[in-house]
């Protein structure tokens, strides 16, 4: 690492996973690209951490807190941190060697972005293939490092490829503390406002989906609690609608957030809720009105045969989604 302040500070949120951290370490300390300071935030675990991470106390800053979930662990990296960039590291997941030297030659190419990522492989349990994100996933397929100057509300980025400016997340609002899931997409959104991002197609990283109860993997817990998935989404879209925003951005969201208020209706409708599903549906048709969005608002309220013909259509052009690795 330099003597000086380092040009980049890796935090690495970690909670019960003794198991793997290490790894997610050593494959920082594999990088090509050396100045760089490690910040590991132990958020409050019970397991073996603390002995696990002893062979690196001298090489990594060591932060342990009370259990307070991802995003504080990330803000105490953050706040902690000296590096210009911040590179994100969950301790599950592991960097190839060339990652830091690739991003850093990208964002000195495009000087404007306030976040860089790169592709990622989707390392799957039980002996499944890994898979591509940004072609399989994201359906984005480019050759060459791309500029994307307006990239709101896409989700080019997973957090272990992260490379975002301090200067930059601190003006956005840090990670939101409320949140357990979507946490991640939610800062990149607001960060989306401030600048472009680079994204970088080759796979210089690696996200592992293991073994692991619900209270650790918070994708586990997204599947599980479908409503608090479409709650948290609408939250960070009426979030971002209170910004300064663009006319085109403005109307994107509220189309965002109208799509969202209607998935969560039909949520409600298959648990069998149809006072809750009917008013998710109503709010759907204020929040957006539309012509052509009185066929669904009807559809809503026509019952479960309606409903239903609706999901098949739905499901019939839905292609592959990462979420099908928590599944197996």
């Amino acid at each position: 690492m330099s003597c000086d302040l380092p040009f980049i500070s890796v935090v690495i949120p970690s909670y019960n996973r003794s198991h793997c951290v290490c790894n997610a370490i050593l494959s920082v300390m594999s990088q090509t690209f050396t100045d760089y300071e490690i910040i590991v935030v132990d958020d409050g675990s019970t397991d073996n951490t603390e002995e696990a991470l002893q062979p690196y106390l001298l090489k990594i800053a060591h932060i342990f807190q009370k259990n307070k979930g991802v995003s504080a662990a990330r803000n105490t990296g953050i706040r902690a941190a000296k590096g210009k960039w911040i590179a994100f590291l969950d301790s599950d997941d592991e960097w190839l060697p060339g990652k830091l030297a690739q991003q850093v030659k990208d964002v000195s190419q495009y000087p404007d972005a306030v976040l860089s990522c790169t592709n990622v492989s989707f390392e799957g349990k039980n002996g499944m293939v890994s898979i591509d994100f940004l072609k399989t996933c994201r359906n984005f397929v480019s050759h060459q490092v791309e500029f994307i100057q307006e990239p709101l509300c896409k989700s080019y980025a997973c957090t272990s490829t992260v490379l975002a400016r301090r200067d930059a997340i601190f003006a956005a609002g840090l990670f939101d503390e409320e949140l357990s899931i979507y946490e991640d997409i939610d800062l990149f959104f607001r960060l989306s406002l401030l600048g472009g991002f680079t994204v970088n197609p080759a796979i210089l990283a690696r996200a592992y989906r293991r073994d692991e109860p619900a209270d650790v993997n918070l994708s586990i817990q997204a599947l599980n609690d479908r409503v608090k998935n479409y709650e948290s989404l609408i939250k960070i879209f009426q979030k971002l609608l209170n910004g300064q925003l663009q006319l085109k951005q403005r109307v994107f969201l509220q189309e965002k957030l109208s799509s969202s208020w209607f998935d969560l209706g039909l949520v409600y409708h298959k648990m069998k809720f149809p006072n809750k599903a009917r008013r998710c549906f109503l709010v759907s048709f204020q929040t957006k009105p539309s012509f052509g969005k009185i066929f669904k608002f009807l559809i809503g309220f026509s019952g479960s045969m309606g409903i239903n013909l609706l999901e098949q259509r739905r499901n019939a052009k839905t292609g592959f989604r990462r979420s099908v690795y928590y599944q197996q």
